[in-house]
């Protein structure tokens, strides 16, 4: 399901590239033909409702021949167009970069979850911005959590609010505006095991372990594990080379910010017919 936001969105991406207007486009003799979009590597995907949406938006008919959160062979047709051939080439590119970006969080995003096994996977809030809700998407599209979809989602005291309150206050106070509010998810991220100890006392729902090696990281589990139902996130420094390693440790979470800092797009072409 597409929001009124990201709709006004995409149809903002479209208005972008085009610039007022497709001078290379309105070059062509317009006829009306049809096209497909194929897949040229393997991927999961994600984005079919997004380019279906600018697609439509641009007065041009379309078949979808995939699922969202499916992998698919190199070489698989996504969609089939009918419509106006200026139509199609103008909405082309803004479509097919929308598409890939998604379909690339979403063919990490699988591939990361299954490394890790029963640690569930999230994004973090390292994205372009603009572009959250629909990487957020992507990722749930995967089968991975987004994490906070933004700065009102839940609360994550890090390590620059520390700078001006201890641990225990933060929390205290969050934990009040809890009881005001709607209860939101309430998390700590600890740097070090003093940290870590204040961190367990205050109680926090989850208490998230930033850049700790493996063998402080599988210690400091351990401890918070013997006092509290304390959930545990790591975070920081993991990425596909070591992701099976951490996955070992008995933590909740592994959040991965490259997911979508370093997001590789999936290749693919439109073809006219």
């Amino acid at each position: 399901m597409l929001s009124k936001e990201m709709k006004k969105k995409l149809l903002g991406f479209a208005r972008e590239d085009i610039a007022g207007k497709d001078i290379t486009t309105s070059l062509v003799t317009e006829k009306k033909c049809t096209a497909v979009i194929k897949l040229k590597e393997k991927a999961v995907v994600s984005g079919l409702q997004e380019t279906q949406f600018l697609f439509q938006a641009f007065g041009v008919k379309t078949k979808v021949y995939a699922k969202n959160g499916r992998e698919y062979n190199k070489g698989k047709i996504l969609f089939k167009l009918n419509g106006s051939n200026k139509k199609i080439l103008s909405a082309e590119r803004t479509a097919l970069n929308v598409l890939s970006r998604m379909s690339g969080i979403a063919t990490a995003a699988k591939k990361a979850q299954r490394i890790s096994g029963k640690t569930k996977i999230m994004l973090t809030r390292k994205t372009a911005p603009g572009l959250n809700e629909f990487d957020k998407k992507a990722a749930i599209e995967a089968g991975i959590l987004p994490h906070r979809k933004n700065l009102n989602t839940a609360f994550l005291i890090k390590e620059n609010h520390l700078k001006f309150n201890s641990i225990s206050k933060l929390v205290k106070k969050a934990k009040a505006e809890n009881r005001k509010n709607k209860n939101k998810v309430i998390e700590v991220e600890v740097k070090n095991l003093k940290e870590v100890k204040e961190a367990v006392k205050a109680e926090p729902d989850v208490i998230m372990l930033d850049n700790f090696s493996f063998q402080n990281a599988k210690k400091t589990i351990k401890e918070i594990r013997k006092k509290k139902k304390i959930k545990i996130e790591l975070s920081g420094g993991i990425d596909f080379s070591n992701l099976k390693k951490y996955s070992s440790l008995d933590a909740d979470f592994i959040s991965l910010g490259f997911l979508t800092h370093s997001v590789k797009g999936i290749n693919l072409t439109l073809l006219l017919l």
